[in-house]
């Protein structure tokens, strides 16, 4: 579920319209006979700026890229990607991604501009529900391998979460401890697609549970790909046996006051990443077992620098772009401003495909002084960062 224009009407839908459903018949664990790590048919996948790609191709195409995305309904493909494969609207292909073929699948059209903005990396479509009901997702972080499995397999050493469906879609349970004691119960979107700090709360749950907002908070300006936002640390998150220290959440902005209380929000993949993991969405199970990134601790932006992959008037590349700038930022402080083209850091050029790693560099390290090279207007400009910790 993607922070796309219509991005939190699709998750206000998600938390209110649709009545939550039992786990169904299949609640029991099949045999257990294998480890997350220790799996056929793995390959590798793309991580960028928090978004999980997989490779793929529709009737025999050239090799796509596409988002693997656990909170959609629908598998889509972006127009000019179709248009190329020859598929229509409504009509059915064969998809091939992870060593499985998808005889009959249908796709919905949607634009991926917002996508490749987001990530730098160019996005023939999204992966949904169609594929992850039939098969189970595993993911092995600390390999960076993904798998599409029988749901008859699963790992027997992993920690099993159970699943609650609603609206087809995959539910865990999640308890957030409270400032000044008390907790917070509710069920989150098991969501591969979610960029950002890796959780978001819906406004309806904020406004059952006041204290979930409590803590220090960072306001996040708008862009033109995502509204302003209020980001707050929380305590702790409690899956199960399992617990997030001192995660990061993004308040949902604009959604109803009212709704299902029990429906917190959005479990996103940098929150996910903290496991290796298989959804196992017909025994309505999510197998987890600590990562390599299990206690690295969660962090935000420290430069004050929201950028964008865009294509520029006067190039068909697409560029690094200052998207926004956070007040009072070491950005602010050195006069960075919307619209700059991010042209080198520490003297090695970039471009639209380092935007995930360039994200991660300037929310690393508190404290470290950071060079970057801009265009501004046509002419050099160069600045220099002293990161600091905002959340």
């Amino acid at each position: 579920m993607f922070a796309r224009p219509w991005r939190h009407v699709v998750l206000a839908v998600t938390l209110t319209a649709w009545p939550l459903l039992p786990a169904g018949a299949h609640a029991q664990s099949p045999p257990g006979s294998l480890g997350i790590t220790v799996y056929n048919g793995a390959v590798p996948f793309l991580l960028d700026n928090g978004l999980l790609y997989l490779a793929g191709s529709v009737d025999g195409s050239p090799q796509l890229s596409f988002v693997v995305d656990t909170g959609a309904a629908a598998s889509s493909l972006d127009p000019d990607v179709a248009h190329a494969a020859n598929y229509n609207a409504g009509a059915t292909a064969s998809l091939l991604v992870a060593r499985r073929i998808f005889p009959q699948q249908s796709f919905s059209l949607a634009p991926t501009a917002y996508i490749n903005a987001l990530s730098g990396h160019p996005t023939a479509g999204v992966l949904g529900q169609p594929q992850f009901t039939r098969y189970s997702l595993a993911v092995d972080f600390d390999r960076k391998q993904a798998a599409l499995l029988s749901p008859e397999i699963c790992p027997s050493s992993a920690t099993r979460l159970p699943l609650v469906s609603a609206g087809g879609l995959p539910f865990v349970e999640g308890t957030i401890a409270l400032p000044g004691g008390g907790q917070a119960t509710g069920l989150f979107l098991v969501d591969t697609a979610q960029p950002g700090p890796g959780i978001v709360l819906a406004s309806g749950f904020v406004a059952a549970h006041p204290g979930l907002a409590a803590g220090p908070t960072l306001q996040r300006p708008a862009t033109a790909n995502a509204p302003a936002a209020t980001l707050v640390r929380l305590q702790e998150l409690q899956l199960g046996p399992l617990t997030l220290h001192a995660p990061i959440a993004e308040l949902e902005a604009g959604g109803p006051a009212a709704g299902n209380p029990r429906l917190a929000g959005v479990l996103g993949l940098e929150a996910l990443s903290r496991f290796n993991f298989v959804l196992n969405q017909r025994y309505a199970s999510l197998y987890v077992e600590p990562s390599q990134r299990r206690h690295e601790p969660f962090e935000a932006d420290m430069s004050g620098i929201l950028l964008t992959a865009s294509a520029l008037a006067s190039s068909a590349d697409h560029k690094l772009v200052v998207a926004a700038v956070t007040p009072g930022s070491p950005a602010a402080e050195a006069h960075v401003q919307p619209g700059d083209i991010l042209v080198r850091m520490e003297d090695k050029p970039l471009a639209a495909a380092n935007l995930g790693s360039v994200a991660a560099a300037l929310r690393s390290a508190p404290g470290a002084i950071v060079h970057l090279d801009l265009e501004r207007n046509g002419k050099p400009e160069r600045v220099t960062l002293r990161l600091k910790r905002m959340l």
